[in-house]
């Protein structure tokens, strides 16, 4: 499968921009952790022997989160960014930035060709990560508007949880079904796979889903209780001699 993306609008680039770290811990083999994200990681039991835990300002309203650590003995590294949605928003991106999916074999292209084509139509792009999946046919494996206009309304089984705003501004993690009953109000969807945690608790109806007991990179995205924050979250991986990934 292939895969689209999910760049940051108003809030790429910014990853590979020199950031001045607020806060490093990388020379000691065990060092404690230095910031909210960090020691939270550590309270939840998913992180020991953390070596690096930085935390830096890329701009106003975004903020990056740096963490290597060790779960059950191997090696992780993630980062974690977080967004304030009353000073930028986001928007799911296409190759060229148009509200029309890349259908051809052509349509794979990595992450900076989305957001040259974004920032070519006037957005400022500071953030972006991989978002819901094309199918063999290149067929949208899940929901996605774009600037109002329906690309797909149809999901595969399994790929029923979305990112979506409404016009009004309004942001929400839930169920296509529940997206679509918005769609006249739609602004941006983007489809998902599995739903790890909802109204506080974790879920565990992904746990048979597919190969997510596997270890891989992974990407997803949350909210704050009121909605106003998102973070997103991103582990490396499928690099010998280095990072495990994670498995869910």
């Amino acid at each position: 499968m292939k895969s689209k993306f999910l760049t940051m609008k108003f809030i790429l680039g910014a990853l590979i921009l020199s950031f001045s770290c607020a806060c490093s811990n990388s020379n000691s083999e065990e060092a404690m952790p230095q910031t909210a994200i960090g020691r939270q990681l550590v309270e939840s039991g998913m992180a020991n022997d953390v070596t690096l835990d930085n935390e830096s300002v890329v701009r106003d309203g975004v903020k990056l989160n740096e963490l290597a650590f060790k779960t059950f003995g191997e090696s992780q590294h993630i980062f974690v960014a977080t967004i304030d949605l009353n000073k930028l928003t986001f928007t799911p991106a296409t190759k060229d930035d148009k509200n029309v999916p890349a259908t051809g074999p052509e349509s794979s292209a990595p992450l900076p060709i989305h957001a040259f084509a974004a920032e070519a139509n006037g957005k400022t792009v500071w953030l972006g990560v991989n978002g819901d999946y094309y199918a063999d046919t290149r067929r949208v494996m899940g929901v996605f508007y774009k600037d109002g206009v329906c690309i797909n309304s149809q999901y595969f089984e399994g790929h029923d949880e979305v990112l979506y705003q409404l016009k009004n501004g309004e942001t929400y993690v839930g169920q296509a079904d529940e997206a679509l009953a918005h769609e006249a109000n739609l602004l941006h969807a983007l489809g998902g796979y599995g739903l790890l945690v909802k109204d506080g608790v974790v879920q565990n109806s992904y746990e048979e889903m597919g190969d997510l007991q596997n270890t891989h990179p992974r990407t997803s995205v949350g909210l704050s209780q009121d909605r106003k924050t998102m973070y997103i979250f991103v582990v490396d991986g499928r690099r010998k001699d280095s990072f495990f990934a994670l498995g869910l």
